[in-house]
């Protein structure tokens, strides 16, 4: 699939819109890129939203209703509405009040709500809805545990035949290239947000074996990739920078930086990082519109490289 038109024409509104400030605690769970870090929300979330979008667009029709986990600010839920689905209803659901009041007052609009819920336990009756989506906000957010018990509520609320699609970082590209950490250590995360990232292998295994009763949550799975090659050497250059700043050659962690990780606040550290992804890319030269330009989508099979993994699941 070929997104780069899709891309650009989200790019161009991006920058020609004016949208209200999200409020501090965006930054703390790594929401409000569109406001805070246009770079790596193009590569990161427009891309996924995009891809989504197209599937969405397909069933989109009066009577049938939409999912979302993790809305986030409801940026891209908008956009999504307002571009793909025009006919059919979604509802945006938020763990964190503050980002679904902020939503509620600046997205809401006729067939587009959002409301405050716990992934792992959806407030829906079973057989609610023809498709569930999420970007970034469920399985590498919880532990092993918690990811199979949203993906059966997750199953529980869709109907038969209906889709699941949520994007999931490659572990390789993320956690591993910060620092192994095969034990899951807090200590050791690269983002206070994660609990356990993937490789493709491991989330397949993941969605294969989950089983309630002995039946399949899904009857056929698919994980297909996304990447971007224009961010791509700025986000390795970028998290291996602050890997050998906070894990010198000794082994240790260094004082400063697991000082500084300790008593700085979420939002002010999302915010640096944002900056230094923003330096980076200006020190390579590389523009947003390179990185709307770059943007990849990947079948089934093509995606080992990928930046990110987007799983399609079809319930029976």
């Amino acid at each position: 699939m070929d997104i780069t038109a899709e891309m650009e024409e989200y790019l161009r509104l991006l920058k020609s819109r004016w949208f209200a400030r999200p409020p501090r605690e965006a930054l703390t769970y790594a929401a409000g890129g569109e406001f805070f870090g246009p770079e790596m929300h193009l590569a990161f979330n427009a891309a996924p939203y995009i891809v989504i979008g197209g599937y969405a667009a397909t069933i989109d029709k009066a009577g049938v209703r939409i999912l979302e986990i993790g809305s986030g600010t409801g940026y891209d839920t908008a956009y999504l509405k307002r571009h793909f689905v025009r006919r059919a209803e979604i509802t945006g659901i938020e763990r964190i009040p503050t980002l679904t009041r902020y939503a509620a007052e600046n997205y809401s609009e006729p067939g587009l709500s959002f409301m405050s819920a716990d992934a792992l336990s959806l407030p829906f009756g079973a057989n609610s809805f023809e498709m569930v989506f999420s970007v970034f906000s469920i399985v590498h957010t919880m532990d092993r545990g918690g990811s199979r018990k949203c993906l059966s509520e997750i199953s529980r609320v869709l109907k038969p035949g209906g889709r699941l699609i949520f994007s999931t970082p490659n572990r390789e590209l993320s956690q591993d290239l910060y620092h192994h950490n095969p034990g899951d250590l807090p200590r050791l995360f690269f983002c206070h947000l994660l609990r356990h990232e993937y490789d493709r292998e491991e989330l397949e295994s993941l969605l294969h074996s989950s089983e309630e009763g002995g039946k399949k949550l899904f009857a056929s799975v698919s994980i297909r990739g996304l990447a971007n090659s224009a961010l791509r050497p700025v986000w390795e250059e970028t998290l291996k920078e602050l890997a050998a700043k906070r894990f010198p050659e000794s082994g240790g962690e260094a004082f400063l930086p697991s000082l500084a990780r300790r008593i700085l606040p979420q939002d002010f550290k999302a915010r640096y990082f944002f900056g230094k992804i923003r330096k980076a890319c200006l020190k390579r030269t590389i523009s947003l519109i390179d990185i709307a330009r770059e943007a990849k989508f990947y079948p089934e099979g093509e995606n080992e490289s990928a930046d990110h993994f987007i799983v399609i699941a079809k319930k029976e």
